[in-house]
């Protein structure tokens, strides 16, 4: 009896400890009760063994509750596995998939990079040429704006620096519309450089003042107006009479040439575009160099107006003998009132004489007459 009672005991232990890890393992802390457990009804309480045959029964029934609960979880497992293996499959598919996109993507980037190449070097050959060609258009187009600036042809167009000097310090290629407007600007100064034409424009006068007049441009070296030579400020754009006009020559022409309305007149140019004309207007007058002279200035000319005088005198001395000693060549007898006249009468009294002496004669008439005629040339 008491050997029955320790089997049935043993049993009831083993069955026990299941059941008491079951439910320790729903009441730990922390852990987190699956759906199947969360769904299945409570089971209640258990009332109490009291003897040996219902807790044989009990350990009978418990055997059979754990047979249920294992074939349940051992479903749930299935379930969860199947449900795996089909998540598995899908991302291996889907990584299968992004493997032949990433494969399909990658021979399309060496594609696009290999034709990225050949368009580059393409582009590097073909920007060398154009970059060239910009260097040159930037330089010709500063060169431009520096002539434009200082040239006459401003004062009747005064729109054309400005797109010449952007496009001179421009960083990018030129447009063809750009590269037009540089050809038409060269075209426009050239041929401007060859018209005479008449325009208003404003002038400012010796004392300042800024006033609208009719000015007179031969080419690009010369600018009148009134009668009076103008002159181009490049760094305020604007025509300026000159505050000293050139010698009254050049005034007088300018003058008749402004009031020429058509056909041909004569004009002093300046081909030099205002060098020249600014030299002339600084040469000093005869009136300033004297005064500039000083006492040894007046000194020199009072002597210059004495040698003169002298000068004129002895002209006019030699004048009356000159027409005398003609008078005398076609004379036979000699005239003593003219020096070839008295050489002669010295070889009339002396026909007698030797050779020698006739010769000594003569020279000494002649050196004579000369003394005469060179007398004060030394003033």
């Amino acid at each position: 009896m008491n050997r029955v009672v320790a089997t049935l005991l043993g049993l009831a232990f083993l069955a026990l400890p299941s059941t008491a890890q079951e439910g320790a393992d729903a009441e730990a802390p922390g852990a987190q009760p699956d759906a199947a457990a969360l769904e299945a009804p409570a089971v209640p309480a258990r009332p109490q063994a009291k003897s040996l045959d219902e807790l044989l029964l009990e350990v009978k029934q418990g055997f059979g509750r754990e047979r249920e609960q294992n074939r349940a979880r051992e479903e749930r497992f299935q379930n969860r596995r199947n449900e795996q293996e089909q998540l598995l499959a899908e991302a291996m598919a889907t990584v299968a998939a992004l493997e032949a996109r990433s494969d399909a993507l990658e021979a399309s980037f060496e594609a696009n990079d290999t034709q990225l190449a050949e368009l580059d070097a393409t582009r590097s050959d073909r920007l060398g040429n154009l970059g060239e060609l910009f260097g040159v258009v930037r330089q010709v187009a500063g060169d431009t704006a520096s002539n434009v600036e200082g040239s006459l042809v401003n004062a009747q167009h005064p729109d054309r620096h400005a797109f010449l000097a952007g496009l001179g310090q421009s960083e990018t290629l030129p447009s063809i519309e750009k590269l037009e407007g540089l050809w038409y600007a060269l075209q426009h100064e050239m041929t401007e450089s060859g018209k005479i034409v008449r325009f208003p424009a404003r002038v400012v006068a010796g004392g300042g003042d800024a006033t609208e007049r009719n000015v007179i441009r031969a080419g690009v070296f010369t600018a009148i107006s009134e009668g009076r030579f103008l002159t181009w400020i490049p760094e305020s754009q604007k025509l300026a009479e000159l505050a000293r006009q050139p010698s009254g020559r050049h005034v007088s022409v300018a003058e008749d040439f402004a009031a020429t309305p058509d056909g041909a007149a004569l004009l002093s140019i300046d081909p030099s575009r205002g060098a020249i004309l600014r030299v002339l207007v600084q040469s000093p007058t005869v009136r300033e160099r004297i005064e500039q002279g000083g006492i040894i200035g007046y000194a020199i000319i009072a002597l210059g107006i004495l040698a003169g005088v002298f000068g004129l005198v002895r002209i006019a001395v030699l004048s009356v003998v000159g027409r005398k000693v003609n008078a005398q060549q076609g004379s036979d007898t000699g005239d003593e009132g003219n020096p070839l006249g008295r050489v002669l009468g010295v070889f009339a009294r002396n026909r007698d004489a030797d050779t020698e002496t006739l010769e000594l004669k003569l020279g000494e008439a002649v050196m004579r007459e000369s003394a005469k005629l060179d007398r004060l040339l030394w003033l």
